[in-house]
């Protein structure tokens, strides 16, 4: 049977409002924008994911992390969302990494924060970050790995807060500053405590 008229108008309106709500709209280019009229414009971009620190470890080519470090060694935090270079990155803002051949002269904006609880131990820095090539054990390259290699503090420095030894501290990274508005304060993502480092100081 023929639909009347009115009928067949809101049969028609109702199926392209579901095609509408259907739809999906392709933009390319980063130039792309939405024009309404003459004055509304509708954009859009993306944000990068936090750059986050993972685990820590040994500087890179030794063993695994251990219970308790010696005194004077290194340790290294890896990172999460940290360009593996910083040829391309879009403000100087942007956490990136460095390789041992890299011809840009990236400045450091890494530092190292040691904490003993609550209580500020040492503030190291600036550092880079440095690229870290993963291979498999045939030696093909995997990817990259990104990390800032920060020492621990001296017995002195962690002295004057705590007269604890062995002394457990935790470690935090920034970036851009070590404090203050400007600082962008890197949040540990990995397992629980895994931030934290036993040192051991000798009786000397």
């Amino acid at each position: 049977a023929k639909l009347p008229k009115t009928m067949r108008t809101v049969t028609l309106l109702v199926l392209f409002v579901s095609a509408a709500f259907a739809g999906v709209l392709h933009l390319h280019g980063p130039s792309s924008m939405v024009r309404f009229g003459d004055d509304a414009v509708l954009t859009a971009s993306c944000v990068d994911p936090p750059a986050t620190v993972k685990y820590l470890a040994f500087h890179h080519g030794l063993d695994s992390l251990a219970a308790t470090y010696p005194a004077h060694k290194n340790v290294t935090a890896y990172l999460s969302n940290v360009k593996t270079s910083c040829a391309d990155i879009k403000s100087i803002t942007q956490p990136c990494a460095t390789g041992p051949d890299d011809t840009l002269d990236h400045p450091p904006l890494f530092y190292c924060l040691w904490y003993a609880g609550a209580q500020s131990v040492d503030v190291d820095g600036p550092y880079k970050a440095t690229r870290y090539e993963v291979r498999a054990s045939a030696g093909e390259l995997m990817g990259f790995n990104t990390g800032v290699t920060c020492p621990l503090p001296e017995k002195a420095e962690v002295a004057t807060v705590t007269g604890a030894n062995p002394v457990t501290l935790s470690l935090q990274i920034s970036h851009i500053a070590p404090s203050g508005s400007s600082a962008n304060m890197l949040s540990f993502g990995g397992v629980t405590d895994g931030n934290l480092v036993t040192i051991t100081y000798s009786a000397r």
